[in-house]
């Protein structure tokens, strides 16, 4: 909770709430006409996404309007930045269990910022996934939610609460491997928003610092990869639906002869997966990548994919699905011309062909 001193006369914004999300709650709080001011200055001034980076004068007049420094704005509302952030109207995915916690807490229910960043998967304080909610609002969400779970329950005790919390702790434990792709998709995530704090990356295992927006380039690339679609029925499951054990046709499955071309199943658009097939692509972006915290997750254990100890050979088997070569790495190489130098030099064994390498 916030300084009341900062906000004097205001609803406090909770930590991690959206801006969106705090004068959503702040204009049905006592002192709402501050906040239907900004809402009112928002719309007039054409800004559809109240979570955007707003422009200084705006920003400056929004100051005015509720008392509160620009500087405590900025605390308050951290940017997570452009990358992967979805529309508005996307964003129904959310932490049912933050939603119902809110509830019990009585406090209306709010959106995190975190929650609009499709990179964003697995919550940290609860350590489960979000999940699609059917709607943008945060109240909205969490009845959606508890009609779901508990049918049309008006006013659910604390034992039922208490209840609905043990069902969800116990869905999201899942199998041995699905446990460690959420681990490694978290500390994905927190090695991001550190590294948005500092707009530079620490290339891992290396000494060079590169732009923050360099190495979100190369890890789009990489994504396009990792979460590309097999050409159903022609082609055998991809990597990550073995991985999560999803027979069938999914996210990952498109209807198309190969003959459509390479380009036709590469993921270039992250919202086309659904939250447990997005967690487990930026979990594997964190163990290509080289970031220590993955890599010593993933080499835990004594699953037959890790017997080698070989993530070049990983990578291969990622790029050209056990042997069924698309062309894929060809894409990347031609990609990899519009990447930063000491990216590409620490990253060149992801360019190489592991099978033409050792065999």
């Amino acid at each position: 909770m916030r300084s009341n001193k900062n906000y004097f006369g205001l609803l406090k914004p909770q930590a991690e709430e959206s801006f969106s999300g705090w004068l959503s709650r702040g204009v049905r709080s006592k002192n709402s006409e501050p906040f239907a001011r900004v809402i009112s200055l928002l719309k007039e001034s054409g800004v559809e996404d109240a979570d955007q980076k707003l422009t200084a004068p705006l920003l400056r007049k929004i100051s005015g309007i509720l008392g509160v420094t620009q500087n405590h704005l900025d605390q308050a509302f951290f940017d997570y930045g452009s990358w992967l952030k979805s529309p508005p109207e996307l964003r129904e995915y959310m932490c049912e269990l933050c939603l119902l916690e809110d509830f019990s807490s009585h406090r209306r229910p709010t959106v995190r910022r975190v929650w609009a960043h499709w990179w964003f998967n697995v919550c940290p304080v609860h350590g489960s996934l979000v999940s699609a909610t059917d709607s943008t609002v945060a109240s909205v969400s969490l009845f959606n939610f508890l009609h779901n779970y508990m049918g049309p329950t008006p006013n659910p005790s604390p034992r039922s609460r208490q209840a609905l919390f043990t069902v969800r702790q116990h869905k999201a434990l899942g199998s041995k491997t699905y446990k460690k792709l959420r681990v490694m998709a978290y500390f994905f995530q927190q090695w991001y928003i550190g590294s948005l704090s500092k707009k530079y990356v620490r290339i891992p295992g290396a000494e060079s610092i590169v732009p923050l927006v360099d190495f979100e380039l190369v890890m789009s690339d990489l994504l396009a990869i990792i979460g590309k679609k097999r050409s159903y029925p022609y082609h055998q499951e991809s990597y990550i639906a073995r991985l999560l054990d999803i027979n069938g046709e999914c996210s990952l499955s498109v209807r198309l002869s190969p003959s459509a071309g390479r380009e036709a199943c590469l993921c270039f658009d992250i919202s086309e997966h659904p939250p447990n097939v997005r967690m487990a692509m930026f979990a594997l972006l964190g163990l290509f990548i080289g970031l220590p915290s993955c890599t010593r997750q993933w080499l835990r254990g004594e699953d037959y994919w890790i017997q080698d100890n070989n993530l070049e050979r990983l990578w291969w088997g990622m790029h050209s699905e056990l042997g069924q070569n698309l062309g894929f790495l060809e894409w990347l190489q031609d990609r990899s011309r519009n990447w930063n130098v000491a990216i590409r030099n620490n990253l060149s064994h992801l360019l190489e062909d592991w099978w033409k390498k050792n065999h």
